[in-house]
């Protein structure tokens, strides 16, 4: 799948039409090359918690986590920067694991992050929905901050910018469900490798059943029902030219470096393309 931005005011954008509590997202993706060009896998509930792994194109050796709880943005010092060898030049598996506990950020099976639940700045705790997309955040529309944390304003002559997806796993803790949407062999190989191994490992989940029951039946949602085991499906091969809903937040630390983007405040990636209903 190709996540392919060709306008300034593009922000392509794959949504679940459910959301998961607690989980496991994954994808095997290679980020947009460019400045002032964001790629992103996004986790976002209604009442504003979030957990993110971005790319800023203009860096291709690292890549940012970050996360939010109830939409709290008064610091801007939660994100994290990590290292990864060419990540706009070639593919990686990366991973977000959360449950009642912790949120583990994971690149090729490697934990690089690892976030208790006991935060002090909050933690991610409400049904959230998953988004997969790209943005320009070096719109010259967008803040200082916005345009400094991207690398500087795009340039749009070297458009189009691409993301590519090749496989997207998804793991519901509350229902026990998952899915595996790939049309790379390849790509389908390694992300059913990578959970088999962490299946057989007990240990690594560590949200309680009681936990995860109590949690579905106080967050009711027909999306959420039992579908079936992991199967593959085919992912769409291009989506691309969507606007924006909203201009991104303006988003710095007390010493004015921005760290990241509050997706939820920000309305930078908009629900453009609706994937799991058809897939699933």
């Amino acid at each position: 799948m190709k996540i392919s931005i060709t306008g300034i005011d593009d922000a392509p954008t794959l949504a679940s039409d459910f959301s998961i509590m607690y989980g496991k997202v994954q994808a095997f993706a290679q980020a947009a090359p460019g400045r002032g060009i964001v790629s992103a896998l996004v986790l976002l509930s209604d009442d504003g918690d979030e957990i993110d792994i971005e790319w800023v194109g203009v860096d291709s050796e690292h890549f940012q986590s970050n996360y939010f709880s109830k939409g709290n943005t008064t610091t801007w010092n939660r994100g994290g920067i990590h290292s990864v060898s060419a990540a706009t030049s070639s593919f990686h598996t990366y991973t977000i694991d959360w449950t009642a506990s912790q949120i583990v950020w994971s690149v090729d099976g490697v934990a690089v992050r690892t976030l208790s639940a006991a935060s002090a700045q909050g933690f991610p705790s409400s049904p959230s929905q998953f988004k997969v997309g790209s943005w320009v955040a070096g719109s010259p529309s967008n803040s200082e901050g916005t345009i400094g944390w991207a690398g500087g304003l795009a340039n749009m002559s070297q458009a189009p910018f691409d993301y590519f997806v090749k496989g997207i796993y998804i793991e519901d803790y509350s229902t026990g469900t998952s899915r595996l949407l790939a049309r790379d062999p390849e790509a389908a190989e390694i992300l059913r490798h990578e959970n088999q191994k962490r299946d057989s490992d007990s240990s690594s989940r560590t949200t309680t059943a009681a936990t995860i029951t109590a949690a579905a039946t106080e967050t009711a949602n027909p999306a959420l029902s039992p579908v079936g085991p992991v199967q593959n499906v085919t992912l769409p091969p291009v989506i691309s030219n969507a606007t924006a809903s909203a201009s991104p937040a303006v988003v710095t630390t007390s010493a004015g470096a921005q760290i990241g983007c509050n997706y939820l405040s920000a309305g930078a990636l908009s629900a453009v393309a609706v994937l799991f209903i058809t897939l699933f």
